[in-house]
């Protein structure tokens, strides 16, 4: 029999489904993190909650729930939670996968979080590969918290723990649904209202933005806002500003008219209404793209009000077939809503984790305040020419690593000399930093240079340093080289010992550094042993600058 290795074996077991030991069909990770063919596992999903599994393998209990991914403080200050963004985005199983969004903005408690949960059901339904449905008539409804009332229960944006892996023409892809709670909260600030809202619209590729009884001037002034913002910021991220925006209005007046067409013509009078208004020129050109369409639900019945569980069996017909029929339009065509770059690109959970944590950063500081779009916009192009100054400034000093110079040019430049020559070279780009930034006021312009003139000068020191002691070393070297030629009663052994020393690191030959004089026979083969000391010393000084210089940067980095 073939001996195996045991860390193959190993491999291939976990790529096996540990029920049928066959390669996944529909293959479905649970949060445990172990991966069954979908008809495998779902005899172990409990019966009271669909997302709720007891793995065979290992035995636990394990859910899929929501998770904070974005929060704010008290101050208003926005926070990513890195936890979220790895559990998520950074699974070595999701992180390659084209990945698609569901966001659903809105004013709060008018059942955001009712209507994702039904689509929970519903992309549990297409992961698996069977018809869609919307679960059990007496199933209470579970997912993302929500309840009948005033007070809101999700804060900031909310994701659900584990993406619906869905097979498709391409391969496959990663659905994530998401609920924001404070797009449109008139007891929030503004600033809040912007940040969140412009999340989530560059973030989507498929928005709901969920509406009471109709579109008024409130909410059109919002979806202008922020319709204004994601076109402004789409170059900064390299992402389609809007890949599909469904104007939802629920409570509809019209039991008996919520059909595509009724919504069609619902939509038509109010992009007439718009054009015959001036101040909402900026919304004409978007609201006619083939991105944004508007849906229609009718207001629930007495019993569905009163009702705490959510359940299919407390709705009423109309409600239940409008509903059915909106949650089936938008999960049977998913697939269409990748989310892309601006030439089209899919974008990977991977890509997708970093830009976002890049928007976080760029939201929660405090030296920013958003009063209006354009302000969002100056801050995002703000914080990337900053970026960009860095890492062209970081590439400058790569460029001028001892490493690419030969012993004799490091000679040639004094450490005084190096250290104005990169000064020069930060000023020149902090200059052309400044020149840059837009939007903002002489004394805030000035903090951010200032800001960044410091990491640029932590930068310039660590380098500064490695050069002064390489330097040093080459400097020693050569004086060392001088004694050691002179006592071979070489004639000018110094300026001999210096050449044979650049010679020595360079790479070069003694002859080439000697200019092939005969100075060669009268050293004899004496000098190579003599030549063989001296390139360990000169090395060894160069490694242990170098590695002291790295543990230097290692630790101010820590620090900073």
């Amino acid at each position: 029999m073939e001996n195996r290795d045991p860390a193959y074996q190993r491999l291939e077991e976990d790529l096996l489904c540990p029920l049928c030991l066959r390669r996944p069909i529909r293959a479905l990770t649970i949060p445990c993190g172990h991966t069954f063919c979908g008809t495998c596992i779902d005899p172990y999903r409990t019966s009271r909650n669909p997302q709720l599994y007891n793995c065979p393998k290992c035995r636990k209990e394990t859910r899929a729930r929501p998770i904070e991914l974005v929060y704010t403080d008290e101050s208003g200050k926005l926070w990513v939670d890195g936890s979220a963004v790895q559990t998520c985005f950074m699974d070595p199983e999701l992180s390659d996968l084209p990945v698609c969004l569901i966001f659903a903005i809105g004013e709060k408690r008018w059942g955001k979080s009712f209507l994702m949960n039904y689509i929970l059901r519903a992309l549990s339904c297409q992961e698996r590969g069977e018809p869609l449905s919307l679960g059990p008539d007496g199933e209470p409804l579970n997912g993302f918290e929500w309840k009948a009332g005033v007070d809101s229960v999700t804060k900031g944006i909310w994701i659900w723990n584990k993406p619906f892996v869905l097979e498709v023409m391409s391969g496959k892809m990663a659905v994530f649904v998401l609920d924001t709670e404070g797009s449109l909260d008139i007891q929030s600030s503004q600033e809040i209202c912007i940040k969140l809202s412009a999340l989530s619209m560059i973030l989507s590729s498929y928005l709901i933005f969920n509406v009471n009884s109709s579109l008024k001037t409130t909410e059109l002034n919002y979806l202008e806002m922020f319709l204004h913002v994601a076109k402004k910021t789409e170059m900064s991220f390299d992402l389609l500003y809007l890949q599909h925006l469904d104007i939802l209005i629920r409570d509809w007046y019209n039991f008996g008219g919520c059909s595509r067409d009724d919504a069609r013509d619902y939509f038509n009078k109010v992009k007439q209404d718009i054009d015959n208004h001036p101040e909402w020129a900026s919304l004409h050109q978007a609201l006619h793209s083939s991105m944004v369409t508007c849906s229609l639900l009718p207001r629930p019945d007495n019993k569905m009000l009163r009702s705490r569980q959510g359940r299919l069996s407390d709705m009423d017909e109309c409600f239940r077939n409008n509903l059915t029929t909106y949650i089936s339009d938008l999960v049977g065509n998913i697939w269409r809503h990748i989310k892309t770059t601006r030439n089209g690109q899919p974008v990977s959970c991977h890509r997708l984790a970093g830009i976002l944590k890049q928007m976080v950063d760029i939201l929660q500081n405090e030296e920013y305040s958003f009063a209006s779009p354009m302000q969002l916009h100056y801050s995002f192009e703000n914080y990337k020419a900053m970026q960009q100054c860095k890492e062209q400034f970081q590439n400058a000093l790569k460029a001028m690593e001892p490493k690419s110079f030969s012993p004799i040019k490091i000679l040639k430049m004094s450490p005084s000399d190096m250290e104005a020559k990169v000064r020069n070279e930060a000023n020149a780009m902090l200059r052309e930093c400044g020149k840059s930034l837009q939007g903002i006021d002489d004394e805030k312009k000035r903090r951010h240079l200032a800001d960044l003139q410091s990491q640029l000068d932590l930068q310039q020191n660590l380098f500064c340093t490695k050069y002064s002691k390489i330097h040093t070393a080459v400097k020693t070297g050569c004086i060392v080289g001088g004694t050691m030629l002179s006592v071979a009663g070489v004639v000018a052994g110094g300026a001999a010992g210096a050449a044979v020393a650049g010679a020595v690191i360079a790479g070069e030959t003694v002859g080439g550094a000697m200019g092939g004089s005969v100075l060669l026979g009268t050293i004899g083969t004496g000098l190579g042993s003599i030549g063989g000391k001296l390139i360990g010393l000169i090395r060894s000084k160069m490694q242990q600058c170098e590695g002291e210089t790295t543990d230097e940067s290692g630790q101010n980095s820590s620090q900073s």
